[in-house]
Formats: C-alpha cells, structure tokens, sequence
C-alpha cells in the first residue's frame, strides 16, 4: 500500500533502513490478515490476543486498548489503538483494511469509514496474534444550536449539539455554506454567513452525506428611530430609518403603504414617505420574511391656511380651503354644519357652504379622524353684541333688550319658539320671554331678511320653594310646595326618592307624599336648571298595630304570650288591662310578653310606641278549675261520671288518676268522661283549663270497685 499523503510523517528517529524494511512488509498484511481469518483454530490469549495454533514461537504482541469503540456512520472518527509490539500491525473493520495515520510499536491510529448502523468485527492483525473488538456504527444526531440567532451580517458563532458529529466536513445555513471552526464528538463550532430569514435550515455534512440538521435564524430588524417621525398627507419626503439587522434586501411599509426605498445598508435605509392620511402610520421594515418592530410615524392633522371667500358667506356660496394634510377623504364643517364637498386634494378642498346663522363662525377640516385648528368665517345677516338681562323665571313675561346691528323688522325665537318682539330698531330689540315648562338654556335666534343670527342663550332661573303646606306627614299625604321658577314638568324627590306629582304651576306644585323610614327628610325640587335649596319635611312614623295573640286566655299571671302586628319594633311599653307587662320585642312584627297578675275576666293587650298606640286586642283571665262534687264516690270501668266545679269551661284535659280520658263539655263547663280500666282503689279527678289544672281534694276522689 502507498502511503497517505495527509498521513503525518513518522519522526525522524527512525532509521531509513528500518522504514524501507516495513514497506516492504506491508503487503504482506493483507495475506496475513487473509490467512488468520481462514484459519480455524484460533486460541484465545489474554495477554497476547488470538495466536495461531502451534505458533508458540510467534512474537508476542499485546492490546490494551481501542478507542472509542463507537462512531458516526458517517466515519471520520479517530480511532487509537494502543498496547506493545504492534509494529508491522494492521486493524480491519468488518473485510475492510483500515489506512493508519500513525504507528509505531505501542499505538496505532486511523479514521473509519463511513457505514450503516450495527455492529462490526474490529479486529488488530500483529506478528504475535490477532485481537478481536466489535466496533459499534451509530447514526448521529443533533439536538440543537446555540445561539439561536444571529446577526444577518454574519459572523455569529454557533455551537451545535448533538452526538458522533466527529466526522463533520461541511455546514450550510439556509443552503448557504458556514465556515466551521471546530469539530467534536458532541458538538461543531461554525461561523454563521451573512443572511436573512427565520427558522431556516442549518446542515451538517460529511462530504455529500448528511450528518444532521436543526433550524437556526437571523436577528429580525429593529427599528431605533426614525427621521423625521411625521409628514403632510401628500407624502414625497425622504425618511432615514436607523436600526439593526435592517438587511440584505428589505422592504418598508408606512402606515402599510410600500414606501420607495432610496438606499439600504442593514443598519441605515433612506425611503420616501408614500401619500398617506392624517393620523399615526407606523414604519415597519420586513427583511427575509421577519418584520421589525412597528415605529411611530404619523401623517399631519389638516393645516387650513386660508379661505376664499371667508366672510359675508350665505348658504350655498361656493367656498376654496387651502392648506395642508388634508387626506383623500376631508370633511368639513362650518359652525358645526357638515358642507357639502365638491372636490378634494391633499392640499385644496372646494365646499358648498351650508345654512348658518349670521355673524362669526368657524371651518374645521378633518380627515381620518385628525380635525384642524377652527379657522374664523363670517356669514351675512343680522348680528347680535349684547342680551340683557340673560336670565329669566319659568313662568316667563319678562323683557329682554338685545343689541347689535340689522336687528329692524327682525323676529325671534327662544328655545325654538316664536318671542313677542315689542319694539325694534337698526340697533336694538325688545321681547317677551315665554314661559318654560321644565327651565334650562334656550337659543336665542334673531331673522331678518331670511338670514338668521344666533344671539346665545337665555337661561331660566332654577327652582325655589319658599314654603311648604305641611311640616311634617306620613306617606300617602298631599303636600304642597310654594315658590318661584318650580316650572310645570318638575321632579321633587324626599331624600331622593321621587314624589307624584299630582299638579305644577310655575309657583306652586302639589305632590303625593311617598314612602319614606320616619324622620326629617329633605325636599327639593329639580328641573333642567338645576335643583332647589332643600327644605325640611318631617315623616312620621306609624303606629303599632295589632294583629293576633298566640293565646287569648290565660292564668290569673305568669303566662308568655307572643303578639303579632306592625310597627312593633320601637315599643316602648305593653299593657294587659291596664297593667304593664314584661316584653322583649324579636321583630318588627313580633313581641314576646309575660302576663301580669290580674283578675278573672276579659281584658286588652295595648302596645305603645314613639309613634303612638296600637289598637286592643282582647285577653281573657282565668282562674284554676276547682272540682266541687263527682257524680258518683265509686264506681267501674266504663261508667259515666259527671264533674261538678267552677271555671271547667274551656277545659283542654281531665285526668282519671293521673291517666288522661277523653271528655265532654270543655266549651260549655259541663264535664262528663268515661271511668277506663283501673284497679280497685282510690283515685283523683282533676281538670285542666288555660287558668290551670284543679287540686285534688276530698270531693274530687273516686273510688274504683272490684269487678
């Protein structure tokens, strides 16, 4: 075999004699290799490898080590094989003969060849025997790169990660060759070329093989500033861009419009401003498909520099407006009249002025939302400098004085309605005031000649009550307010809440009193001039009132009764017959009382409050029963006895020895029961009322017979 050119020369310290010795021999490796491959008996040696048999005279060779016993199928991994007397040796992977670029008697190094993935028989062919390795082809991999971007100027160093990358010749991004600086097992260190774009393709090759690839991308462009930040409408101006990354090829946009570019370098572009519409119109750069940040840029609001003609306008005269930035689209407006437009340019607008009052007014133009500084106009017609006075009440009648010029002969209107005018003059003009329902401002026009002048506003006084009927009331009550200027459509309110109004004169309104907590409250009446001062009305609480009892009849005292009602939650005392009661109010609508002692008979239940006292309602005491004979001393099961007393009326149980039966006459206080089964002996009758249940006494006994 010839040697490799790119092989490094062997050091000079070996002799020519023993140099020219090996070349002679290598040839021979080949054969040699051949024959120990056939060979079929080979005797495995830990220290000497694989010898052949009856080859105990061989020289003995050692390996100690291969490394790595991996690599990219790619190749170009750089193997070394090291251990003693290895001159003359040669390595094999799978039936191929590996070129070394270096040996001598302790190491041996090559590069493999490309190969699919697997497993491959690696094997050292010495004098002294032959030592067997598997050597294992993996594909290789990339994981990523880092920095994930980079200038579009080039020169970015990027590192790109992976596994067995060893065998790497060759790098493109976006199919652009990158320059590599260094390669390793896990990582290929490449200068990134000048470009543009994102998420473009980064290649890593070995010759025409492909190694692995990942995404890598340029910086987007960045805008820093722009100059100058704003234009007229009409555009035609240059503006420098200044910024990064702001190439190769871009492309500018203002306000979404393409703008020519006049130079370009990846941080400086010089464009001209396209025709645009007044407002903010942003400047983007797109370079390789990324846009930059969008940078402020605006478009002039409309400029208006003269008028023709602008004064003694009438309606339907033809008007020119000249200026500046005034967009494809302006409108204007004269005195807040829309004009009619005839045609328009970025710097010449012509209108049809539209109907107006006399005297001085303004122009605006706007465009995209952009209006101009109002520039001053004049219409023809009768002009007003003065109105005296400016105010006046609801109910009207007074007089007002305008002054001014070609007020003879004119008319007038307030708030839209015709005035009376009393008297007119070149000068001057008096009028009536009419009345106003609900007050406010009204626009005072004056019209002579079929041109009319807007003279400004008359006020009508705010409302004012002076009195009221009542003091003090309770919801539901009529009420009337006194004063000036109240109007005839006004809103009166009880500490805000809103009362009906049942009638309204410009001096007195009648209303219905709503609901309201008792209390002092503030009334004020309101219309569109504002609100009255607020007076004070006072609401009176209700009284209580009595609904029901939980029981109408009790003991002669001690008893808890619960009441029912309204307006029970300020009371302040409870009475049984005259009598005060312990209470403890629970609600509003319920309070709980003990029954005083009283005596036996029909009494009222009153509640009294801050408010007043409730209604009655009716409570009967009872004494305790008292059994005065039975109709029987003794008797059997199942006869009848009869129950003789006082108070057994309203009787709600009998007991016959403690055992309660079932009886008659608890309404009429003729009590009659059953005897039930009992055994023979003696045993007590009582009866219970709400007044009580009656002792046991000698005559309330019965005795039980036998049988």
């Amino acid at each position: 075999m010839s040697p490799d050119p790119s092989t490094p020369q062997r050091t000079q310290s070996r002799t020519p004699s023993r140099a020219q010795s090996r070349a002679r021999r290598r040839p021979l490796r080949a054969v040699l290799a051949l024959v120990l491959a056939l060979t079929a008996a080979l005797t495995l040696d830990a220290t000497a490898g694989v010898s052949l048999a009856g080859s105990a005279s061989a020289a003995t060779s050692s390996v100690t080590a291969v490394t790595p016993l991996a690599g990219a199928t790619t190749g170009g991994t750089t193997v070394t094989v090291t251990g003693t007397g290895l001159t003359d040796a040669m390595v094999m992977i799978g039936p191929q003969i590996m070129t070394l670029t270096e040996s001598d008697d302790t190491h041996l190094v090559f590069v493999t060849p490309a190969s699919a993935a697997g497993m491959q028989p690696l094997q050292v062919l010495t004098t002294g025997g032959t030592f067997p390795f598997t050597y294992t082809y993996v594909d290789p991999t990339v994981t990523g790169a880092s920095p994930a971007s980079g200038t579009t100027a080039g020169g970015t160093a990027v590192t790109v990660t992976g596994t067995y990358l060893e065998g790497v010749t060759s790098a493109t991004i976006g199919g652009v060759a990158a320059s590599l600086v260094s390669v390793a097992s896990d990582h290929v260190v490449l200068t990134a070329p000048a470009g543009s774009g994102a998420n473009l393709s980064l290649v890593l090759s070995r010759g025409a093989s492909l190694v692995g690839a990942t995404t890598w991308s340029y910086d987007a462009p960045v805008i820093t500033s722009v100059s100058p930040d704003h234009s007229a409408s009409s555009g035609g101006g240059t503006v420098t861009i200044t910024g990064t990354d702001l190439g190769p090829s871009p492309s500018v946009t203002i306000g979404g419009t393409s703008a020519a570019i006049v130079s370009a370098s990846r941080t400086e572009i010089k464009a001209t401003v396209p025709v645009g519409e007044p407002g903010s119109a942003p400047v983007v750069v797109t370079v390789g498909g990324q846009a930059s940040n969008a940078a402020a840029f605006s478009y002039d609001a409309p400029t208006v520099t003269s008028v023709s003609p602008s004064a003694g306008i009438t309606a339907g005269d033809t008007l020119t407006i000249t200026g500046t930035s005034f967009g494809t689209s302006p409108t204007v407006r004269i005195g807040g009249a829309s004009a009619t437009r005839v045609s328009a340019s970025h710097t010449q607008i012509v209108v049809t002025a539209p109907g107006h009052v006399s005297g001085a007014s303004s122009l605006v133009v706007t465009s995209n939302g952009q209006s101009s500084a109002a520039f001053p106009v004049t219409y023809g017609g009768p002009v007003v400098t003065a109105m005296n006075p400016a105010t006046s009440s609801t109910a009207g009648g007074g007089t007002v004085t305008l002054t001014g010029t070609g007020l003879a002969g004119a008319s007038v209107t307030v708030g839209g309605g015709s005035a009376l005018v009393s008297s007119s003059s070149e000068t001057s003009l008096t009028f009536t005031v009419p009345a106003s329902a609900s007050g406010g401002t009204a626009d005072v026009t004056v019209t002579n000649d079929g041109l009319t002048y807007d003279a400004g506003d008359l006020t009508y006084d705010a409302p004012e009550v002076t009195a009221l009927s009542e003091a003090s009331g309770r919801a539901g009550d009529t009420l009337t307010l006194t004063g000036t200027s109240l109007g005839t459509a006004p809103t009166v309110t009880f500490d805000g809440v809103a009362a009906s109004v049942v009638s309204a004169t410009h001096g007195q309104v009648v209303v219905t009193v709503p609901a309201h907590a008792a209390g002092a409250v503030d009334v004020v009446v309101t219309h569109d001039s504002g609100s009255s001062d607020p007076v004070t009305f006072t609401y009176l609480g209700d009284p209580p009132t009595l609904r029901k009892l939980s029981a109408g009849l009790g003991p002669l005292s001690g008893r808890t009764v619960a009441i029912t009602g309204t307006h029970l939650e300020d009371a302040t005392s409870v009475t049984i017959g005259g009598v005060a009661a312990a209470f403890t109010v629970k609600s509003d609508t319920r309070i709980v009382l003990t029954v005083p002692a009283g005596k036996a008979g029909l009494v009222d239940v009153v509640v009294t409050s801050p408010t007043g006292t409730s209604n009655a309602l009716p409570f009967r005491y009872l004494p305790r029963p008292k059994v005065t004979s039975l109709s029987r001393a003794h008797g059997r099961a199942g006869q009848r006895v009869r129950v003789r007393g006082t108070a057994l009326k309203y009787a709600t149980a009998v007991t016959v020895g403690g055992k309660a039966v079932v009886f008659d006459g608890s309404i009429t206080g003729r009590v009659s029961f059953v005897l039930p089964k009992h055994a023979p002996g003696w045993v007590a009758v009582r009866v219970t009322t709400p007044g009580g249940t009656s002792r046991v006494t000698t005559v309330s006994r019965l005795r039980y017979l036998a049988g």
